[in-house]
This record gives structure tokens, C-alpha cells and sequence, in this order.
């Protein structure tokens, strides 16, 4: 309730999806800040997931790296720094009113979706966003609940997958939305 009090003017609501990335996707080491080691920790964990030298574990070492190197520069951090949640949750409420969204957010949208679509078939079906929520210690019950509330058709019913162009659009609910009946409140691995 601390984070929300400091920014009075973002919804609580959104302040409370951020607070939660930043604990479950980012600060993976769990000290309370996001520094490069998280960044090396999830890159490490996917090579011995999915192989040390296959071609999943380089895309994760080289787009990483980049999202490191873009997140600090967008909020004029050195690499060696540590990111706060009150920078984290500064950076997100700018994000908000800016022009254009910061080159990082894209990069780490584009990587999720590439670590989430295992098979390279340019969909996310379930079995794959079980076994990566779980690199995030999402358990695989609460995986299942949220996707069956985000990958539906137009017509409401359950789809077996999503495309690239939805999950844009979970995403972005997700990280801007305040409307809690958007279904991308589910994209993170939170029913």
C-alpha cells in the first residue's frame, strides 16, 4: 500500500499488476531489486531447461542482454545498477503518457512471446505457458486458470492457442489496462 500511496495519481490497480511483474518476472533473485544477476539467473535456468547451446538459451543470453541495456538506459541506470520498485513503478507510470513505449518494453514483449512459443510455431498454446510460468514458480493450476480466460475466440469460446498479435494485445492490457474484466489481467500467471 506504500508503492500506491507514492503514486496517488496512477490506478491502484495497475501499480499492483506492476508491483507484481516486478516480484515474479524480474526480481528473480527475490533482494527487493532488479539487477543484472536476475537477468543472468533466467538465462541460466533456460539453458539448462532447454539446452546450454541450443539456439533458445543464445536467443535468451543476446535478448536479455538487450532488455538489460534498454531498461537501464530508459531510466538512466549504469548496467551495474539495481532497479528499484519505486524506479520500476516510476518508469511504468511515465510509460503511460509517453510518446512511444519504451524500446525495452518492446524487446521484452517480443522475447516473452519467442520463450513462450517452444515449438517456434508462432502460437502459445497451454503446455507451453505451463512450462514457462513455472521457470517463474507459477504453479501449473493457477497457469491453466489464466489461460483459459485469455485465449478465447472473438465469439467467447476457448481457443486451444494464441497468436503473436494477441498476445500484443494481453500485454498490453496487462501492463496499461485499468478495466479488471480485460482478459490480459491473466497474461502474468495471476487469476
Amino acid at each position: 500500500e506504500d508503492v500506491i500511496d507514492q503514486f496517488s495519481d496512477v490506478e491502484p490497480f495497475l501499480v499492483r499488476k506492476w508491483h507484481y511483474a516486478f516480484y515474479t518476472f524480474f526480481d528473480l533473485i527475490g533482494n527487493n531489486v532488479i539487477e543484472w544477476r536476475d537477468f543472468q539467473q533466467l538465462i541460466d535456468a533456460i539453458g539448462s531447461v532447454r539446452g546450454a547451446s541450443s539456439e533458445d538459451h543464445i536467443a535468451a543470453t543476446l535478448c536479455l542482454t538487450d532488455v538489460w541495456h534498454l531498461m537501464c538506459d530508459t531510466m538512466h541506470k549504469e548496467y551495474s545498477d539495481k532497479i528499484t520498485l519505486i524506479d520500476w513503478i516510476g518508469m511504468w507510470a511515465d510509460s503511460l503518457t509517453a510518446e512511444k513505449e519504451p524500446a525495452w518494453q518492446k524487446a521484452y514483449l517480443d522475447y516473452m512471446f519467442r520463450l513462450l512459443d517452444a515449438s517456434g510455431d508462432k502460437l502459445v498454446d497451454l503446455s507451453e505457458y505451463i512450462e514457462v510460468l513455472g521457470y517463474f514458480n507459477i504453479q501449473r493450476e493457477d497457469a491453466i486458470a489464466c489461460f483459459d480466460k485469455f485465449a478465447v475466440n472473438p465469439d467467447g469460446g476457448q481457443s486451444n492457442s494464441i497468436d503473436y498479435k494477441r498476445f500484443v494485445m494481453l500485454w498490453q492490457q496487462y501492463f496499461r489496462s485499468t478495466d479488471i474484466n480485460d482478459p490480459g489481467n491473466h497474461l502474468l500467471g495471476r487469476a
